[in-house]
C-alpha cells in the first residue's frame, strides 16, 4: 500500500469553564494515510440507514490511531463513521460529513 496523503487526526477533550458550560479543547496531529473509494452500494445502503459516508482512509499501523472522532483531509472535516482493524493491524476508518 502506498501512503502518501496526509491527514490530521483530532481528539477532543472537554473542560468545564467559569459558568458551567463544557467547553472542547482540540488536539491535532499528522498521519501519512491512503485514500479508498467506497462503492456506490455501500453509500446508498449507508444513505438508507442515515449515514452519510464519503471514503475511507487507511492508516498503516493500529498504534498510529487513539480512537479519534474527527479527521481533517484536504482542508475539510470529517466525522469517523466505522472503525475497522485489519488482520495485517492496518487501520480502515470510513469517514463522512457530520
Amino acid at each position: 500500500m502506498l501512503y502518501a496523503d496526509v491527514a490530521n487526526l483530532i481528539s477532543q477533550t472537554y473542560t468545564v469553564n467559569s459558568i458551567g458550560d463544557s467547553v472542547p479543547t482540540e488536539t491535532e496531529r499528522q498521519v501519512y494515510v491512503e485514500v479508498k473509494s467506497i462503492g456506490l452500494k455501500r453509500k446508498i445502503d449507508a444513505a438508507a440507514t442515515g449515514l452519510n459516508i464519503e471514503f475511507k482512509l487507511i492508516l498503516s499501523d493500529i498504534a498510529e490511531y487513539n480512537d479519534e472522532k474527527l479527521v481533517e483531509y484536504k482542508g475539510v472535516r470529517y466525522n469517523v463513521k466505522n472503525v475497522f482493524i485489519a488482520d495485517d493491524q492496518s487501520v480502515e476508518l470510513t469517514v463522512g460529513k457530520y
